[in-house]
């Protein structure tokens, strides 16, 4: 029972030594705050995510291959491309 022990503390300091070790060595990458600040600005104020999903879920709901309303996804998909 100790060996098996022994072995897990050892392969746990190796573990530990060579994190520590890859630590510095990862390069420290400069954050843009104002293109972050954007990228959010952009996602909740003038996000059509909601708007999309209504569409697809309630408007044009679920629809089988070749039936009367699977024409709509096409026009959908328009719309969707035309506001991106």
């Amino acid at each position: 029972m100790t060996t098996k022990r022994s072995r897990a503390v050892t392969r746990l300091a190796v573990l530990l030594i060579a994190l520590a070790s890859a630590r510095p060595l990862a390069a420290e990458e400069k954050v843009d705050l104002a293109t972050i600040h954007r990228i959010k600005e952009e996602a909740f104020k003038h996000s059509m995510v909601m708007d999309h999903l209504f569409y697809l879920t309630d408007v044009n709901g679920p629809r089988l291959t070749n039936s009367p309303g699977s024409g709509a996804r096409s026009v959908e998909a328009g719309r969707y491309r035309a506001s991106s």
